[in-house]
């Protein structure tokens, strides 16, 4: 009988068991919420449209008329060649369109010229 009962006493008690329970409980609270999980994916939403470009496009045209024969004007760095309109036939006559890059980025756009 000594032998069982030495077993039966290292068998769980209520008492164990549902200390094992109430541990178990506290832990299944401590877990993410929907509203935690949302929230969390706001945070890093908000963060990627304040760090990363979300679109890119072209300025609206810049013209610039030149005459003469000293060459065609230069646009400003980051300026691009968006058409050149010939006046007549002389080649030093006309007008060069600029455009310029812009980026969409933390709710603006920024131009790179």
């Amino acid at each position: 009988f000594t032998a069982r009962d030495n077993n039966i006493n290292t068998r769980a008690t209520w008492d164990w068991a549902n200390g094992q329970l109430a541990a178990r409980d506290d832990n299944i609270n401590t877990r993410s919420t929907w509203q935690w999980v949302n929230q969390r994916i706001d945070e890093v939403q908000s963060w990627a449209v304040a760090n990363f470009v979300q679109a890119e496009d072209l300025t609206a045209p810049v013209e610039v008329q030149f005459t003469g024969g000293w060459g065609y004007p230069r646009g400003t760095d980051g300026a691009h060649i968006y058409n050149l309109n010939m006046v007549g036939g002389d080649s030093n006559v006309g007008v060069l369109v600029f455009r310029y890059k812009r980026y969409y980025k933390n709710g603006q756009w920024i131009v790179l010229n």
